[in-house]
């Protein structure tokens, strides 16, 4: 699987317009007003901005490490920085997205609010019982 390298960029690229449809697709069943719709529209573009900017501040972040790591004397620090750096800058971008996601969920009345906890809860319900279901199996595998 991808997990020892992540994800090459193309597919990071997939996920975050998959993720951005997603939203789409929900967002159509608010009947949004126009304040609503603009909140949106700044949270959905930071969203964009947010995918681009860390699939090429992840793509640095390697392309830095294994420069590095050619070198006979690699210089750890120098990772360590640019490991710091790309941790900082996702940081930023998370705390933006997260307060442009409280705007936009409290401009909506309890109605919208109620559609999008039941989304988020039957997300939630999915992903638990898929780890559940993971972590049984690795039970088995391993008999525990």
């Amino acid at each position: 699987g991808f997990h020892r390298g992540g994800m090459p960029p193309f597919m990071q690229e997939e996920i975050g317009q998959f993720i951005i449809w997603r939203m789409d697709s929900a967002a159509d069943t608010l009947n949004l007003n126009s304040s609503q719709r603009l909140l949106y529209g700044h949270l959905k573009t930071n969203l964009k901005e947010s995918f681009d900017k860390g699939i090429t501040a992840k793509t640095q972040m390697k392309a830095l490490a294994q420069e590095q790591m050619e070198k006979d004397q690699p210089d750890i620090s120098v990772i360590t920085n640019g490991i710091q750096e790309h941790m900082n800058t996702m940081a930023g971008m998370m705390d933006k997205t997260l307060s442009l996601f409280h705007s936009f969920y409290s401009s909506l009345d309890d109605k919208q609010k109620e559609i999008i906890n039941t989304k988020f809860k039957d997300r939630f319900d999915q992903v638990r019982q898929h780890r559940t279901a993971e972590y049984r199996m690795g039970c088995k595998k391993w008999n525990l």
